[in-house]
C-alpha cells in the first residue's frame, strides 16, 4: 500500500509539473511573439528615422544651394555695379576733358 500511495503522490507531482511546464511554454511563446512584434516596430522606427535623416540632409543641401545662388547673385550685381560706376567715371572724365 505504501508503494501505491507513494506512486500516486509522485504521479500527482508529475502531473502538476507537466501543467507548469505547459503553462511556461505557452508564456514563452507569447513572450516570443511580443518580442518579434517589438523587433518589427523597432526596425520600422529605425527605417523611418533613416528616411527622415535623408530628407533632412536633402533639405539642408537645397538650402545651402539656394544660399550659394543668392550670394552669387549679390556678388554679380556688386561687380556689375562697380563696372558701371567705373564706366560712368570714365565718361565723366572724358566729358570734363572735352569741355575744357
Amino acid at each position: 500500500m505504501k508503494k501505491n500511495t507513494h506512486l500516486k503522490k509522485l504521479q500527482a507531482i508529475l502531473e502538476k509539473s507537466e501543467k507548469a511546464v505547459s503553462k511556461a511554454m505557452v508564456a514563452a511563446e507569447k513572450a516570443a511573439e511580443k518580442a518579434n512584434k517589438a523587433l518589427i516596430k523597432a526596425e520600422q522606427a529605425d527605417k523611418a528615422s533613416q528616411d527622415a535623416k535623408k530628407q533632412m540632409k536633402k533639405a539642408i543641401r537645397k538650402l545651402n544651394e539656394e544660399k550659394a545662388i543668392k550670394i552669387a547673385k549679390k556678388e554679380a550685381s556688386k561687380k556689375s555695379a562697380i563696372k558701371k560706376a567705373k564706366k560712368a567715371s570714365k565718361k565723366n572724365k572724358r566729358n570734363k576733358k572735352r569741355s575744357k
